[in-house]
């Protein structure tokens, strides 16, 4: 015998670790079971306080009475047609003895007699109940209240007149109003009570089971998916997306989305973008125009660091004091004298390394030609302007600025040039002439430019 258990036990052990990884949802402490569409549950209870027992009257000659017997037994069966509404067909049979004396007289003398009576009770009848759905909140407790009606078949012995007994059968149709509740001590099973009015008893308990094909889950926000798999317990939603809702139908779930009423995109946290330039319009100051991200999604076409809704020379790069326009230069009133011999060169501006003040040897040319032409002509104004790219503070980039067109004009003055006419500016990294996204173009605002003017 030994040998048998130790062998069944050590097959146990190997089958449970053969066995595959079991990943099936399974119950979880209930919370609260309120009666579910579309269920089956069937009762059975004993009967207390019955009318038939505690209302029988003795006919003149008859003392004593007492009865012996069962409590009533009822068996109940419900189907679940809403949330709150079940209809149910009900079962009744009562089975009890009446003992009693009877006193007659037999050839002058007064005699007892001992009898019996046996009365059975066979009922059935139909019934609705209303559940109040967690309007209670006690855990697990499913309160009702139902209405319903009863057809009774009694069969009975009436009290002898003589030695005969005779057996009666009679009908009764009594209608019935119950009210009791359900506690759930698992997922089928439940303990039963209820009290009211019938011709059988007002008063009994028994216990419930639930019919369902598959086990039951708590589900708070009746989504069709359990509490315990639900991330949005209380909020209808999808499976896909663990029971959360996504109102724009754009697969973020609502408490994820910055715009749950716009579909987006993940990228934009739910928030659409109409113009594709990777700004949500939520945070665009130009949702239907491509835009750049420093200035909040606007564009800038001409690059010269001004929006267009705010430029008001849009196509061609300006200053930020002219409103986005290039400032306007008198220019020679001979300009054939002087321009021919700067212009013909192709470099037109003072090129720099990054972060460095020192002028690339590219634009010696076109400097010493500068230098030469404002020796042979009558004098004038010199401006030098400095800018760099975007890479950098604004207040390093300044003195940057500054630095180049101090650089342009030590070259000049070292050339023999005046520098009583010759004024720098630093403007830092505003009015770009090429985009600061490329290599080229930073390179590009790298500068400095001179512009020549009439005194």
């Amino acid at each position: 015998m030994k040998r048998v258990l130790v062998l069944l036990l050590a097959t146990s052990s190997l089958q449970a670790i053969a066995a595959p990884v079991d990943t099936a949802y399974h119950p979880i402490p209930i919370r609260h079971l309120p009666f579910e569409r579309h269920e089956t549950i069937g009762t059975v209870s004993l009967g207390f306080i019955d009318y038939y027992r505690n209302n029988i009257s003795l006919p003149a000659g008859y003392a004593n009475a007492t009865t012996t017997g069962f409590a009533p037994i009822y068996a109940k069966l419900e189907y679940g047609i809403s949330r709150h509404i079940s209809i149910g067909g009900t079962f009744g049979y009562d089975n009890f003895v009446e003992h009693y004396e009877q006193q007659y007289t037999g050839n002058g003398d007064l005699f007892n007699r001992y009898r019996a009576n046996t009365t059975r009770i066979f009922s059935g009848g139909v019934s609705a109940f209303y559940h109040f759905v967690n309007v209670i909140p006690v855990k697990r407790l499913d309160p009702f209240i139902g209405l319903g009606v009863s057809l009774n078949n009694i069969r009975y012995s009436q009290y002898p007149q003589g030695d005969s007994n005779v057996v009666k059968l009679d009908h009764t149709l009594t209608p019935y109003i119950k009210a009791g509740a359900r506690y759930y001590i698992s997922s089928a099973f439940s303990l039963f009570g209820d009290v009211g009015y019938d011709q059988h008893s007002v008063f009994s308990i028994g216990v419930s089971c639930r019919f369902v094909k598959d086990k039951f889950y708590p589900d708070a926000d009746r989504d069709g998916i359990p509490d315990f798999a639900d991330s949005c317990l209380y909020e209808k939603g999808t499976k896909k997306l663990h029971g959360c809702p996504d109102t724009d139908g754009d697969g973020i779930i609502d408490k994820e989305d910055s715009c749950p009423h716009e579909a987006g995109t993940a990228q934009l946290h739910g928030c659409p973008d109409s113009d594709g330039d990777g700004i949500g319009d939520k945070y665009d100051d130009c949702p239907h125009d491509k835009g750049l991200m420093i200035f909040n999604g606007c564009p800038d076409r001409d690059g010269d660091g001004i929006p267009d809704k705010d430029d008001a020379c849009p196509d061609v790069p300006g200053l930020a004091e002219l409103h986005g326009c290039p400032e306007k230069v008198t220019e020679f009133a001979d300009p054939v004298l002087i321009l021919p011999a700067v212009n013909s060169l192709p470099l037109k501006m003072v090129r720099f390394h990054t972060g460095s003040a020192v002028i690339q040897r590219s634009s010696y040319e076109y400097l010493n030609a500068i230098a030469d032409t404002l020796h042979t002509h009558r004098p004038v104004a010199i401006i030098v302007d400095g800018y760099t790219d975007n890479t950098g503070t604004r207040a390093v980039n300044k003195r940057l600025s500054v630095a180049r067109a101090e650089a342009v004009k030590k070259y000049l003055s070292d050339k023999g040039v005046d520098t009583a006419n010759i004024s720098v500016k630093g403007h830092a990294s505003s009015s770009p002439i090429r985009s600061n996204r490329t290599k080229k173009g930073r390179a590009a605002n790298r500068r400095a430019t001179i512009k020549l003017k009439q005194k």
